[in-house]
C-alpha cells in the first residue's frame, strides 16, 4: 500500500512504536507498561491476533487487499481511542478507515449536519461551471438524469427532517 504521510512518510514502521506509546493500545494488547523494562516477547500468544491487526490498521495487507486504516501518522492518536473502544474496534477490523470509523461514531444529528453541508458545498462547485456557461448543450443532455435523481434525493431529505422536526407532519413542498 502506499507510504503514509506526516512525521515519517518514508518509514510508516516507525509509527508502531508511536502507537505503542498510546496507552488504550498497550492496554488492549496486554503490554506492561513502559517503564518495566523489555521482555523478550512482550506480546503474548493470546494477544497475537490483536497484534496482527494492530499492523493492518497501521500498514495494511497488501494479500489480503486491505488498506491501512490511516493514512497519515497524525491519525495514530485517532487510532488508539478506536482500538479503546469495542464498538470502534470492531468497525476497524471491519475494514473501515479511521475517519469513516470517527464518522459513524458520531451522533446521526452531527452525521446528517454535516452531510448536509457536504451535498451544499458540491452543489455549489457544480454550480460554477453550469452557471458560466463551461457544459455544452450535449453534455447537459446527458446530465439531466443524474440532476434529477440528486433532486429526488435532496427532497426526500428535506421532507424527512420536515416530518420528524414537525411530529410526523408531512411537507408538501
Amino acid at each position: 500500500h502506499r507510504r503514509g504521510r506526516g512525521s515519517n512518510p518514508q518509514y510508516p514502521f516507525s509509527w508502531i512504536y508511536t502507537t505503542l506509546g498510546y496507552k488504550p493500545v498497550r492496554s488492549w494488547l496486554g503490554l506492561q507498561d513502559l517503564s518495566e523494562g523489555k521482555k523478550k516477547r512482550p506480546v503474548s500468544k493470546g494477544k497475537l491476533d490483536k497484534a496482527g491487526d494492530l499492523m493492518v490498521f497501521l500498514l495494511g495487507n497488501k494479500s489480503k487487499a486491505r488498506s491501512p486504516a490511516i493514512s497519515d501518522s497524525r491519525q495514530i492518536g485517532q487510532l488508539a481511542v478506536a482500538v479503546g473502544e469495542p464498538e470502534r474496534l470492531e468497525m476497524l477490523r471491519r475494514g473501515k478507515t479511521i475517519q469513516e470509523v470517527d464518522l459513524l461514531s458520531k451522533p446521526a444529528s452531527e452525521r446528517v449536519s454535516s452531510g448536509l453541508y457536504d451535498a451544499q458545498e458540491s452543489l455549489r462547485t457544480v454550480l460554477v461551471p453550469l452557471s458560466q456557461g463551461e457544459v455544452a448543450e450535449a453534455e447537459a443532455t446527458k446530465l439531466i438524469q443524474p440532476s434529477k435523481q440528486v433532486k429526488a434525493l435532496a427532497n426526500d431529505v428535506h421532507k424527512k427532517i420536515f416530518s420528524i422536526a414537525s411530529g410526523g407532519v408531512e411537507d408538501d413542498g
